[in-house]
């Protein structure tokens, strides 16, 4: 645990809880991953009932479909972090507040006040999601027992959390870097429409691909459209359902622009992943109000292209707007574990994870991560018959992968034979990079260069 505190900036309760899981299972990728999926499978049970205590059991079918086939989700919910944990908390969260709301006795409270602590042990993003709750307390009329029992369920909660306290002044403490357009006004303004657009049509298909604007805005027109209805209908629906998307955006923008400025704004989705819920909620809301059916046909038509195309892009490699995401690191290893031989020395930058999972299954070449003047110190003594460098092309983060140095003594001492490029980067998206960012994009997102003698 203190580890985690130490190199982590979220709270620690999906770390304890995934350590638990591992020690049932295994503590293999696939299984960590399992933890994720069950909890991702978890929300989208959990948005359904949602859906159908606001309004009824079509707007949460529909509801939880959108977020079951969302391609958003299907990137980020596998990963072995606290997104699917955080969505499924905030969506229980929201449910037990409105059930709360409904009908107010000591259980109901109780519950809602479980789920609350567990969301903020979990992630920082849940702090706007119950400051939602607050708000809607605010803006619809509520008698004395609602508010008694929010204050006393908010009070022991708040209590619940006060050793969140030292942990958040320690993480707050970490060094940051400032990433690109942290904290200009152009990246404050893309934090709060990327999301929509991420939500939208997921981050695995690019603006200029011709079903990706559609379906984006078909999904926030029917979004407009569900508060609306809600409006009309279930004035707790409404107001949490705007009050979430606003608050969750204002809070991750500052966020992001003040404190964890290394964050960059392609980021800011998988942010406050809770959120995506909620949007979908307002979607589904949405398309049921429709009272044409060629209106629904066309508009889920537009939906369903747009998220099989992205899908079709995420299993496939392609147009992933964090390429980091694309890269198949096994498959790279595997061949260079095969292309390797005695007397190589492997130097791969420590987040590229090449050594994680060569260090596995080592094959004939000595692994060392980069470290300039180590690596330096022991190619001079050993001399090695080639050398492979494994690197990632970056942006904001030039120098963090600490190869600079080495590569261009390497050039003094090896001749560079070999140059394999992966992950190649799309000619539009890198135009669009160098317009936003004004400097050269790289071509591809990770590179292997052998130096021999």
């Amino acid at each position: 645990m203190p580890h985690i505190i130490a190199t982590e900036r979220r709270p620690p309760l999906h770390y304890a809880l995934l350590k638990l899981w591992a020690g049932f299972t295994g503590n293999s990728e696939f299984t960590l991953r399992v933890y994720s999926t069950l909890l991702a499978l978890l929300a989208i049970a959990v948005l359904y009932a949602l859906g159908r205590h606001l309004e009824n059991h079509r707007v949460g079918f529909c509801a939880a479909l959108l977020l079951a086939g969302s391609p958003f989700v299907v990137l980020y919910g596998r990963m072995i972090r606290g997104y699917s944990q955080t969505m499924m908390l905030g969506i229980l969260a929201a449910w037990l507040f409105l059930r709360a709301l409904r009908k107010p006795c000591k259980n109901r409270w109780v519950a809602y006040g479980l789920s609350v602590v567990a969301l903020l042990y979990t992630d920082y993003s849940g702090i706007p999601l119950v400051g939602s709750h607050f708000l809607c307390l605010l803006l619809l009329p509520q008698n004395r027992k609602v508010w008694r029992g929010w204050t006393a369920t908010f009070i022991i909660a708040l209590l619940a959390c006060t050793p969140l306290l030292p942990i958040i002044l320690t993480q707050k403490e970490h060094p940051v870097r400032l990433t690109d357009l942290a904290r200009e006004a152009s990246g404050f303004v893309l934090k709060f429409v990327y999301p929509l657009y991420s939500w939208g049509a997921g981050e695995t298909i690019f603006p200029w691909h011709p079903a990706a604007l559609p379906g984006v805005m078909a999904c926030n027109l029917l979004w407009l459209l569900g508060l609306v209805t809600l409006f009309r209908t279930n004035r707790a629906g409404f107001w949490l359902l705007i009050s979430v998307l606003g608050l969750s955006l204002l809070f991750m923008a500052l966020l992001t622009t003040f404190i964890a400025t290394d964050i960059p704004f392609i980021n800011s989705a998988s942010r406050i992943p809770a959120v995506a819920a909620m949007f979908y909620l307002g979607v589904a809301s949405g398309w049921i109000a429709l009272s044409r059916c060629q209106l629904r046909w066309a508009s889920g038509f537009l939906i369903v292209i747009t998220f099989t195309c992205s899908l079709w892009n995420y299993y496939h490699g392609q147009q992933f707007h964090n390429p980091i995401y694309a890269v198949p690191i096994r498959q790279i290893v595997e061949e260079v574990r095969k292309k390797c031989a005695p007397g190589d020395l492997i130097i791969a930058e420590a987040d590229t994870l090449f050594g994680y999972y060569y260090n596995q299954n080592p094959g004939p070449a000595l692994y060392q991560e980069a470290d300039y003047p180590a690596n330096k110190v022991y190619i001079k003594a050993n001399r090695p018959n080639r050398v492979w460098l494994v690197t990632f092309g970056r942006d904001s983060t030039i120098g963090v992968g600490c190869t600079e140095e080495l590569t261009v003594w390497l050039r003094e001492v090896y001749p560079e034979v070999v140059v394999q490029g992966y992950v190649p980067q799309d000619p539009i998206y890198r135009r669009v990079k160098e317009f936003l960012l004004r400097r050269p994009a790289y071509a591809y997102k990770l590179m292997v260069r052998i130096y021999s003698r």
